[in-house]
């Protein structure tokens, strides 16, 4: 089994740490990325980085929450992981757009069924 992510799979993934952040960063704009949730976004960026290492914006972002970081004992700003995420988000590739799906007779499944 892969660790890998697909590109729908980052989207949601940036889609849903973007909405929260907003919602968390609306209420305090300094609250600080803590405890179990360092660790969980770490990952979560960085499964998104790797399905998307051929972006030249990806590549020039350096790691929000690296264990320089976390050893300076500054604190991780929800503020700044949103940035990183929206840029991420602004950076994935463009949804392809399956076109209208027809019906065929040799298609044995139209449709997804």
């Amino acid at each position: 089994m892969s660790n890998e992510i697909g590109l729908a799979q980052a989207r949601r993934i940036l889609v849903t740490l973007q909405r929260d952040l907003q919602k968390i960063t609306e209420r305090d704009p300094e609250q600080e990325v803590r405890g179990l949730a360092i660790p969980a976004v770490d990952a979560a960026i960085s499964a998104v980085r790797n399905a998307i290492p051929d972006n030249a914006v990806v590549a020039r972002i350096e790691d929000v929450i690296s264990p320089e970081a976390i050893d300076t004992g500054e604190p991780i700003r929800a503020v700044d992981v949103l940035l990183v995420v929206t840029i991420l988000l602004a950076a994935m590739p463009a949804r392809r757009d399956p076109g209208p799906q027809v019906w065929s007779p040799d298609i044995p499944r139209p449709f997804g069924q």
